[in-house]
């Protein structure tokens, strides 16, 4: 079957540097801390087994816009926390391949139970900005999906016929 759907999500990474006085010589460490926040989709093949309770694995690709992107650089020195809005310095879409594994189990007759545990790899540079050591920004993301399915009452539009006596 195919697997769909639409998700937020907020990637992300942390550097720290040390700052030097003007003499060289170090004063203290630094964290900027950037983050990504995107609109994903994924389109994926998947594989079930079992019939109450469900086991499925999940691969295929999903692309990806990005919503804004910062750096958020924690107090150093006298320097308060600041954020910068490093959006336009990126590509605004990513596509990569997606590989899942879950399961799902019924609650009741209309309600189930998921997990999935889903791992996404860049394909793309997203960075517009020189890299060093001509490298390349490509983001990568495991997450842990939880969720309720419903699944609404279908009604049958079958139509009963008598034989006419």
């Amino acid at each position: 079957s195919l697997a769909t759907g639409i998700a937020y999500e907020k990637k992300g990474a942390n550097s720290t540097g040390t700052v030097r006085n003007y003499g060289n010589d170090p004063t203290e460490k630094i964290t900027t801390h950037i983050r990504y926040h995107y609109l994903t989709v994924p389109a994926m093949v998947q594989m079930t087994l079992g019939r109450n309770v469900q086991f499925f694995v999940r691969t295929g690709i999903s692309g990806g816009f990005l919503l804004r992107q910062t750096f958020v650089t924690e107090s150093f020195d006298d320097q308060p926390k600041s954020t910068f809005n490093n959006t336009d310095n990126n590509n605004r879409f990513d596509i990569g391949l997606s590989t899942g594994i879950g399961g799902k189990v019924p609650l009741s007759e209309r309600f189930s139970f998921h997990v999935e545990l889903r791992d996404h790899w860049g394909l793309s540079n997203i960075s517009k900005a020189p890299v060093i050591n001509d490298g390349t920004v490509k983001p990568h993301s495991i997450t842990l999906l939880l969720g309720l399915t419903y699944r609404p009452a279908i009604k049958s539009k079958k139509k009963i016929y008598s034989p006419v006596k």
